[in-house]
């Protein structure tokens, strides 16, 4: 056997008599086994989940009190509207009784100079 040969069998040798050298643990510590691997992905997959339910939790409160203060403004307008329509029918009411006296006014005057004027 060549030198090359030598060093390639020595190292197959070595990583298959130390599987943990081998191993790619992503980050961990050597010696870290993969039910470990997997208990700390399942708890950090837990936390992810917990933290995206809060925030959507906070979303879904958020907008539900924005919906809320919605309501009760739209409500104000309502209740403003409301009550420019009653101060616009009251005002045209009131114009409409004016007008109609100014009519008399003006018809009782127009009387008055005809019974006064010195054609008669």
């Amino acid at each position: 056997m060549t030198p090359l040969k030598l060093a390639a069998a020595g190292v197959l040798c070595l990583s298959l008599a130390s599987p943990v050298m081998a191993q790619d643990t992503g980050g961990y510590p050597p010696g870290t086994t993969v039910d470990e691997i997997e208990a700390y992905e399942q708890a950090e997959t837990v936390r992810l989940n917990n933290a995206v339910l809060e925030r959507d939790a906070r979303i879904v409160a958020a907008n539900e009190a924005e919906a809320q203060r919605f309501a009760q403004d739209q409500a104000a307008f309502e209740a403003a509207q409301a009550e420019h329509a009653r101060a616009q029918a009251q005002y045209e009411a009131e114009l409409a009784a004016a007008q109609a006296a100014q009519a008399r006014y003006e018809a009782e005057m127009a009387r008055w100079r005809t019974r006064s004027s010195p054609s008669n």
